[in-house]
């Protein structure tokens, strides 16, 4: 066989390239100019294999039959490195493709992850600066999608629980400078101050208290009314009791033991609190008892003087004009006890008629300018009778 012109396909496919026939054995192959040397391929088989060239080329070719009738295979060869190279540009510029490709996944990934994860990471952070008592932090909230929306109500709600504990900040600031007054008003308090449960058992008690009885705080913690009154006191402590209970104020003189033995003499004015313990005001008033029984037996030794000497005492309020007699002056007036009027005119009309002019004088001029007087004058009784007083 030949074809004219001889290199023709070579033209076609390139001269790098060989194209071959051969018989189906694999017996002889030809350029369809002269036969040449046998590739190393099974002729049998059809299909694309590589193999090495007798000059060291590495080489790929494509193996296909005629059909039948004809016993004819044809080969189509080309230097391995010819295919490769133009599979490499491919790879190559598939990889350049893949890379882009990639790299603006890579970027639109991390466009999209740190859109949605820096605002939550932020906020996390936020959240966390908020659990450790830090309370003005804000997340950025400028954007109109749900990010936006729930850093704007994460904002709210640290703007409300702000909001919130700055009153509350505030309640306990008072509550603490209330509880420090009430200690104060407690501790300073010249009178006692006991504060008891509903069953009478002390909870607590001021240095007052402690100063009137001579005991300690210890001491009259935990203990109850009948610890610390006088024996003839204890009747009185469960009426007590049931009054408070009813949440109506309670007052009475209470005898208290001091620790040396001796009585002490105190007003005690208590009341039940709203969280049910009660709180009582003790006020010592021995000394003042004592001075006013020393004032009452000072005018009963008076009002004894007086009546034994037969000593008339009257008594004139200059603003009132109320006059008060006791019973030896109504006596030497000829009045029965309590039968007199108690004014000054009333005392006038028993002065002589004569006489009324001066005491009305003596007594009026001793208001004006104060300091003492006296003065005698006839007096008329109801029976007519005269004296001189």
């Amino acid at each position: 066989l030949s074809i004219n012109p001889p290199d023709l396909l070579r033209h076609l496919i390139g001269d790098d390239a060989r194209i071959l026939f051969g018989n189906r054995g694999g017996r002889l192959w030809t350029d369809l100019d002269t036969v040449v040397e046998l590739p190393s391929v099974d002729s049998r088989q059809e299909g694309v294999t590589d193999y090495l060239h007798a000059d060291g080329d590495r080489r790929i070719g494509a193996l296909a039959a005629f059909p039948a009738p004809a016993s004819w295979v044809v080969w189509v060869e080309f230097p391995r490195a010819a295919i490769v190279a133009s599979a490499q540009g491919f790879l190559r510029d598939m990889a350049l493709l893949a890379a882009a490709v990639g790299i603006g996944a890579i970027l639109f990934v991390r466009r999209l992850v740190t859109g949605v994860t820096a605002p939550l990471t932020a906020m996390t952070t936020a959240a966390e600066s908020m659990a450790a008592g830090h309370y003005a932090v804000k997340v950025p909230a400028n954007r109109t999608d749900e990010i936006g929306r729930l850093g704007q109500t994460f904002n709210v709600m640290a703007d409300t629980v702000e909001r919130e504990l700055a009153g509350r900040r505030r309640a306990l600031d008072i509550a603490e400078q209330t509880e420090n007054r009430y200690r104060t008003l407690f501790d300073y308090a010249p009178d006692g101050i006991l504060i008891a449960d509903g069953e009478g058992r002390y909870l607590d008690a001021n240095p007052g208290i402690c100063r009137m009885l001579c005991r300690t705080r210890e001491e009259l913690i935990g203990r109850q009314a009948a610890d610390i009154v006088a024996a003839d006191e204890v009747p009185y402590i469960a009426p007590a009791l049931s009054t408070l209970s009813a949440r109506t104020d309670y007052q009475r003189e209470w005898r208290f033991r001091h620790r040396d033995g001796s009585v002490v003499e105190a007003d005690v004015i208590a009341t039940k609190m709203p969280d049910g313990n009660i709180v009582a005001m003790v006020r010592d008033v021995t000394e003042r008892n004592r001075a006013v029984e020393a004032v009452r037996a000072a005018e009963e030794r008076t009002r004894f003087a007086l009546e034994s000497a037969e000593v008339g005492i009257w008594d004139l309020d200059f603003r009132t004009g109320a006059v008060r007699w006791s019973e030896i002056l109504e006596a030497q007036h000829g009045l029965e006890p309590g039968t007199f009027d108690g004014t000054y005119d009333a005392f006038l009309a028993l002065v002589h008629p004569d006489d009324r002019a001066q005491v009305r004088q003596t007594v009026e001029t001793a208001a004006r300018r104060g300091g003492d007087f006296s003065v005698q004058h006839r007096i008329v009784r109801p029976d007519g009778v005269q004296r001189w007083v």
